[in-house]
Parts: C-alpha cells; structure tokens; sequence
C-alpha cells in the first residue's frame, strides 16, 4: 500500500502536501478538502460578508454570560499574575502605541507595524484577503 504524501485542493486546485490540510473525520482520508489558505479565505470572507450578524451574536453571547466571562478573566488573570506582568513589561510599549491610536484612522497599520510585521493580502486565484505578516 502506498502512502500519499500530497492531496489537491478542491477550491484552488493546487497540489499540496498533507500538513497544509486540517483534519476532518467525515472524509474517507481524514483530511477536509479544502486547504488551510482556502479555508481561512473562505471563513474571512463569509465573516465580512455577515460581519453585522456575527457582531450582534458575539453582544448577545458577552451580555448573556457577562458574569460567567469576567469571573474565568479575573480567575485566569489571578492564577497567572507573574505573566501578566511580564508581558505587559515586555510589550510596554507596543501596548502604549495601540492605546494612542484607538480611533484614529488607520490605527490598524500602525498597530501592525508596531509589531513588527506588514499588512498584505492573500491571493489565491482571483480571491483576496488580508494578512498579518511578520518581516
């Protein structure tokens, strides 16, 4: 029996190798047959397209369970206070820089930019989305 070791996309019909597919039980091979890229294009623009609907469950979720999700925060935040404060040690500046740009214009780039990294785009075909890359 032979061992496959790559696996075509069925949206960008590109063959790649097995790693860059999640894992699916309900295909034969295990494998779903869309790529990692592909799917995470597909869920970004599906989330963009619906983007108002998703917003106002996650407000309906947060408000049913406010209690529930600040209490596991303040648990977490406790139970790991040392890491807490080393890594807003560590990125106390890139933490400072985001809070200066909420709510001006472009603030996203420059929050990219503070760590380190590119906003690109992910072309697949003639679809797109967009990216965060480290330099």
């Amino acid at each position: 029996m032979r061992i496959r070791k790559t696996k075509t996309c069925a949206c960008c019909q590109r063959r790649k190798p097995l790693t860059e597919y999640h894992r699916c039980k309900a295909y034969r091979d295990g494998l779903y047959r869309r790529c990692k890229a592909c799917s995470t294009l597909s869920r970004r623009q599906r989330y963009l397209k619906n983007r108002e609907r998703a917003l106002e469950q996650y407000r309906a979720y947060y408000a049913a369970r406010r209690e529930e999700i600040c209490a596991k925060k303040k648990a977490w935040n406790k139970a790991n206070q040392k890491y807490c404060q080393e890594y807003y040690r560590r990125n106390r500046e890139r933490m400072l820089e985001y809070g200066r740009n909420i709510g001006r214009p472009g603030r996203r780039d420059s929050f990219t930019k503070a760590r380190g990294g590119s906003s690109t785009w992910l072309v697949i075909g003639e679809r797109q989305a967009p990216v965060f890359r480290k330099q």
